[in-house]
């Protein structure tokens, strides 16, 4: 009986001693990186110490970013992904992560800028860290609704925008090296699209409609015209939207506006329409980003 308690007891003890020994690795095993942040095209190499167990390696949106089985992690697109790396196999796999922020090499919080009579908006833009061989180049499509320049008092690329004259117009920035372009890839150059307002009241007047492609026929119809550009054997094309308005069955809201398929109008002298400039953004403005 005596040698029985003492073969359960040092039985006990070993596998006490493989618990322990067991948590003790775990423990140390480690990832280098629990967050990393990276800019498109950039590479990046995860390490897990402590073990050497066999690692797989796996990316939650490899459109983001990528991970070979290797450890290496390329980044491919502005976003947000996590990186697994798991440790061993069955149960007692072990996970690690690191968190992955992509950045484009250029940014910027807002690309739709809102400009206003007399007023002048200044805009920051991030970027990586510029080699002595680059720099950062403004380009207007029309510089008579508006026109940029840096803000050379400032530490940062800061640009201001002056606007010239009512109307939509876009301004892009882009990296250069030794004043050639680079080869266009999404993250050299950001493209602004700049609306240029009478004032900030957030409403536009029948006369002001003209300057924005927009158009209130007899039968109170909106129109809208997207002017656009093809690069193949068009050389223009005019994509038209109307919008159908009734003040009779549009909803009336209590502050006396009307709402028609999202967008807000109200009317004065019964006869004079004035259109909410948040709701032509909304569904109309926002259109020429996804359709340049």
């Amino acid at each position: 009986m005596k040698l029985f308690k003492q073969i359960l007891l040092t039985i006990s003890l070993c596998f006490l001693f493989f618990i322990i020994t067991d948590a003790s690795v775990c423990a140390s095993v480690k990832i280098n990186r629990t967050n990393k942040t990276m800019y498109i095209d950039n590479t990046y190499i995860l390490k897990v110490t402590g073990t050497k167990q066999y690692i797989l390696w796996k990316s939650s949106d490899k459109k983001i970013a990528s991970v070979t089985k290797k450890g290496k992690v390329t980044a491919k697109r502005a976003g947000t992904c996590t990186i697994t790396a798991t440790v061993g196999s069955g149960m007692d796999n072990k996970k690690l992560s690191c968190v992955i922020n992509v950045k484009s090499k250029l940014s910027c919080n807002d690309t739709i800028i809102k400009c206003y009579k007399d007023e002048y908006e200044s805009v920051r833009i991030e970027t990586k860290n510029l080699s002595k061989y680059e720099n950062l180049v403004i380009e207007e499509e029309n510089n008579k609704i508006a026109y940029a320049e840096w803000d050379y008092n400032s530490d940062y690329f800061d640009m201001i925008i002056i606007p010239k004259k009512l109307g939509i117009t876009r301004i892009k920035v882009s990296r250069v090296n030794n004043i050639e372009t680079f080869s266009g890839s999404e993250n050299d150059f950001i493209t602004f699209l700049i609306i240029c307002y009478p004032d900030r009241s957030g409403w536009l007047g029948i006369p002001n409609l003209k300057y924005y492609n927009l158009y209130l026929t007899s039968n109170s119809s909106l129109v809208y015209e997207h002017i656009g550009i093809s690069g193949t054997s068009l050389n223009g094309f005019v994509d038209v939207t109307v919008f159908e308005l009734n003040p009779d069955t549009d909803i009336k809201e209590d502050d006396g506006t009307y709402i028609s398929n999202g967008l807000q109008y109200k009317i004065i002298n019964d006869e004079d329409f004035y259109f909410s400039t948040k709701g032509l953004e909304d569904i109309i403005f926002c259109n020429l980003l996804e359709n340049p």
